[in-house]
C-alpha cells in the first residue's frame, strides 16, 4: 500500500520516470489524473504479492525508470514528491493475497465510492 501524507490536492507531473516494458507507454494524459485522483484518502494505491521483497524491488525499479513489468501503480509516479510517499504492508502467511487486496478494495470503494487514485480497476 502507497501512502501520502499530505492533505493538499497533489500536484500532477506530466511525466514520469517509469520504464516502458516490451514498449508500452504507462504514462497517462496529466489532464486526466485529477480525475482519478481521491480527495480526503491518503492511500493512493493497494497491491499485493507473494514474495513482498521482490514485488517491492519491482515496484521501485519501475517508479526508477527501469523497464519492468510492473505496470500496477503507474500512476505513483505521476504525482509529485512522490520520493515523499510512504510504503505500508500486511503480511498474510495463512490467507490467500487477492481475497484480502479485494476486501480492502471494497472497503475504500464503500468509504469514497472510487477506486484508489493509482488502482485503475479492482
Amino acid at each position: 500500500m502507497v501512502l501520502r501524507e499530505r492533505d493538499t490536492i497533489p500536484k500532477f507531473l506530466d511525466k514520469n520516470p517509469d520504464g516502458r516494458f516490451k514498449g508500452r507507454n504507462p504514462i497517462i494524459d496529466k489532464s486526466e489524473l485529477p480525475n482519478h485522483y481521491v480527495e480526503g484518502s491518503h492511500t493512493i494505491y493497494i497491491g499485493k504479492g507473494n514474495k513482498l521483497q521482490r514485488r517491492m524491488k519491482q515496484f521501485i525499479n519501475f517508479g526508477s525508470g527501469k523497464p519492468i513489468g510492473h505496470w500496477g501503480g503507474r500512476l505513483v509516479w505521476q504525482i509529485e514528491n512522490s520520493d515523499d510517499f510512504f510504503v505500508a504492508w500486511k503480511c498474510v502467511d495463512d490467507q490467500d493475497p487477492s481475497i484480502i487486496e479485494s476486501q480492502m478494495f471494497k472497503e475504500f470503494n464503500s468509504t469514497y465510492h472510487k477506486l484508489l487514485y493509482a488502482n485503475l480497476k479492482f
